[in-house]
């Protein structure tokens, strides 16, 4: 039995197929004569003429690109329209790596094409891959470092000085999601990898002979990762037709052939089942964010715990001109703020969520929601400069205009307990934020 199963992969190439590994270049400026022979590759043509109106971009396709294995592209190729079109097929690139794919890019210096809606030659990542224009930051740095354990963590160590990064990279959620692999003399990541469902991501900073790097990486760093697909070029002589009817003549192929059935069966279902896991594990890991995150990714977690703990959350555009959020309970109604800084809460926001209650109903309330001090460990916020977590002018204004402050770590301790199987009553919390006046710790 066991030997029968050694010789799957032999049979199957005969009999399956066997997939193979295919490379998409999405402009990554390389001869791939020179680093993908023996591959098969294409070459997608992404640039557009400047002439193609606007209307008719939804339309354009890039056939077959979520059916490949290996993407590479070089963020410092890319213009306006390149970008443009890979960012209408940035849903075919997220579900091909979802599926087991594996991108390879070349980060280089952001480029803002469009300073008002903020689109650059970043904005084609998928959303949930968590890379945004606003968290690149150009700054060049020719010495650059290996962090992690992982298997192919050597390889870079051996190639580290062929690195150079003209920009650091700040993920939206950190290491939650994404792993630094290269970082530069501050600490600051160059070099990322994240596992996305049974895919991979690799950013990495500039190589000095990216033909030569390609050509290693796939023959040392692929080789480490659980792939779905072979990395090994296909053998360029095909089984004849005629020849493939006199498989069924070779004693025990039939028999392998059921077994694999139930192989293949079993590793679809175990796959599956995997990936529901990393699902839910990706779904709890987003609630650290409220002990360290704050603009909007915090608005996001935010709001999100509020649901999880009972409450009704509408949220306005986060484009839009208003409070952060909304809150509502069996007639009561909460519009919210939400600040994080790595000081003290400040007045200003306080000021902002007064001036957005004169415009409510008076039956409508307010609540603030703070992440003081959020560049420390929790542990270690109470003690700052014998400071407290809202400044006194900010508790003052609460106080006397009726409106409650709570802090976004408690949001996370009530997650927790939610989470335990733990009661939480919505109805107490709701009522709590919405008669608070100054700071309120519904976790306490």
């Amino acid at each position: 039995m066991e030997h029968d199963k050694i010789r799957r992969f032999e049979i199957e190439k005969i009999i399956n197929h066997l997939y193979f590994m295919k490379i998409a270049l999405l402009k990554a400026g390389v001869d791939p004569r020179k680093c993908l022979n023996g591959f098969k590759y294409k070459e997608f043509s992404l640039s557009l003429k400047e002439s193609v109106h606007p209307h008719n971009l939804k339309s354009l396709k890039t056939e077959g690109l979520i059916d490949y294995d290996l993407f590479i592209a070089d963020i410092k190729e890319l213009n306006f329209m390149d970008s443009i079109v890979l960012e209408i097929q940035s849903k075919n690139i997220h579900d091909a790596i979802k599926n087991g794919a594996v991108l390879l890019c070349f980060a280089g210096a952001i480029e803002i094409f469009n300073k008002s809606s903020d689109f650059s030659n970043y904005s084609w990542f998928p959303k949930e891959t968590q890379i945004d224009s606003g968290l690149i930051e150009n700054s060049s740095a020719n010495i650059i470092l290996t962090k992690g354990s992982f298997p192919f963590i050597n390889f870079f160590e051996k190639n580290k000085l062929k690195f150079s990064s003209e920009c650091f990279i700040k993920p939206r959620f950190g290491d939650i999601f994404y792993n630094t692999i290269l970082a530069d003399k501050g600490n600051r990541a160059v070099g990322l990898y994240q596992q996305e469902h049974r895919g991979h991501i690799f950013i990495l900073p500039r190589v000095k002979d990216k033909e030569e790097f390609i050509e290693s990486f796939t023959s040392n760093v692929l080789p480490t990762l659980p792939l779905v697909f072979q990395i090994e070029s296909p053998s360029p002589f095909k089984t004849p037709e005629y020849a493939i009817k006199y498989l069924g003549k070779i004693p025990g192929i039939k028999e392998i052939k059921e077994e694999i059935k139930i192989l293949d069966a079993e590793i679809v279902e175990s796959k599956e089942k995997r990936r529901e896991k990393e699902e839910g594990e990706t779904e709890l890991k987003k609630w650290i964010g409220l002990i360290w995150l704050k603009h909007i990714p915090l608005q996001r977690v935010v709001g999100d715990a509020f649901e999880t703990l009972g409450l009704k959350v509408e949220r306005p555009p986060e484009t839009q001109h208003g409070p952060d959020l909304r809150l509502k309970y069996k007639g009561k109604e909460v519009i919210v703020e939400i600040e994080g800084s790595k000081n003290a809460i400040a007045i200003k926001k306080g000021r902002e969520l007064y001036d957005w209650l004169g415009n409510e109903d008076p039956k409508v309330k307010g609540v603030l929601v703070g992440n003081p001090f959020n560049e420390l460990p929790i542990e270690k916020r109470s003690l700052h400069k014998n400071k407290s977590f809202f400044t006194k002018e900010l508790q003052k204004l609460a106080e006397s205009r009726g409106f409650s402050l709570m802090l976004s770590t408690d949001l996370f301790s009530l997650v927790c307990k939610k989470l335990k199987k733990q009661e939480i009553d919505s109805q107490k919390l709701m009522d709590k934020i919405y008669e608070g006046k100054g700071i309120i710790r519904p976790s306490s």
